[in-house]
């Protein structure tokens, strides 16, 4: 698994965890303690998905690099 890069909103460090919702173990990226209080991904759903590899991949991915 690839490192994850910051948050592109404020620069603070992200981290994966794991749930069960409904049965299912989901993997989610959350901000670590810390993330800066009114950042844009507080306002947001946070990325999740069944497959670790594909969350990093998308959460890495930038506007600059396709």
């Amino acid at each position: 698994m690839a490192e994850l890069k910051p948050c592109p909103f404020c620069g603070c460090d992200m981290k994966i965890e794991t749930a069960t919702i409904d049965y299912s173990e989901i993997t989610m990226l959350v901000g670590k303690s810390g993330h800066k209080t009114g950042c844009m991904m507080g306002a947001m759903p946070s990325p999740r998905s069944k497959d670790v590899d594909k969350l990093v991949e998308f959460w890495n991915r930038r506007a600059d690099n396709g």
